[in-house]
């Protein structure tokens, strides 16, 4: 079955998270290359039954994802939390730290496959110390969605 996902896909592209991205009630897939450098989220369309549409961004030069958290709140689209490492690679982290990429529409033209793009923003998780190496987990433990 295809469902839409791109041919030839290399080996060691990793799903990072199923989550509704864009409040359309579908779940949609967020993922990394096989270098860590690119997140690419592709989207669901329930009309045809195919992940129809994607958009990716690189994390700044020389980091590479551990994690990926999306947020979970009330406005049309979802952003991302990414945890990331800089260094020779996973096993050599010199620095670890958390960067917020916002997600927008684009707001012209008729290309249906890159409907969206991101940007990444400072935000309170810029002042957050992370230990190297380490891989924070976001938890909802009241349920609250805060």
């Amino acid at each position: 079955m295809n469902v839409g996902l791109p041919d030839g896909t290399e080996d060691g592209t990793r799903i990072m998270s199923i989550q509704d991205m864009n409040n359309d009630k579908l779940n949609d897939l967020v993922t990394m290359d096989t270098t860590g450098a690119t997140i690419t989220v592709y989207y669901f369309d329930d009309s045809n039954s195919m992940y129809s549409s994607e958009s990716s961004f690189d994390l700044p030069s020389g980091w590479f994802t551990d994690s990926i958290i999306p947020t979970n709140s009330a406005s049309p689209l979802q952003n991302l939390i990414v945890i990331a490492s800089n260094g020779e690679g996973w096993g050599t982290t010199l620095e670890t730290r958390m960067f917020y990429f916002e997600q927008s529409a684009k707001s012209s033209g008729t290309d249906l496959v890159n409907k969206y793009t991101w940007k990444q923003t400072s935000s309170d998780l810029d002042n957050i110390e992370l230990m190297a190496g380490s891989q924070p987990m976001a938890l909802d433990i009241n349920s609250d969605q805060a």
